[in-house]
């Protein structure tokens, strides 16, 4: 079972099949319309930013006080999220973000490497 129908999931559950298992894909909504919806299905070495960064809980907050804002949070008294907001902060740094960085752009280059057959040259970014 696959969870999920976006770029990813429906990759995943191709090459799954392709390699003989039996799949099942599974998602609340339509195949593509989820975290996938209009970004062509792209997975983009060069869009593989840690979504925690410098400069990242500043942008959050004025992305809460618009009205059209991709981002919300409703105001609530919920340990579990005051937790995840304490920890989304503490990953924000610096360092964190390069490192994070670094893992997920070599994800990437791995999973670029499997779909063409070759390998992709990637230099770790200079400290």
């Amino acid at each position: 079972m696959v969870v999920g129908a976006g770029a990813i999931g429906v990759a995943s559950a191709h090459y799954l099949a392709e390699s003989g298992f039996e799949v099942t894909l599974v998602d609340r909504g339509e195949v593509g319309h989820g975290c996938s919806y209009a970004n062509a299905g792209l997975i983009v070495p060069g869009h593989s930013q840690a979504l925690p960064g410098p400069g990242v809980i500043a942008e959050g907050l004025r992305h809460l006080m618009r009205r059209d804002s991709p981002f919300t949070i409703r105001p609530r008294l919920d340990t579990s999220l005051a937790r995840w907001l304490l920890a989304f902060r503490r990953a924000c740094g610096r360092d964190t973000y390069r490192h994070t960085t670094e893992s997920l752009t070599g994800l990437s280059l791995a999973s670029c490497w499997t779909w063409t057959g070759s390998r992709y040259r990637w230099a770790k970014p200079s400290r």
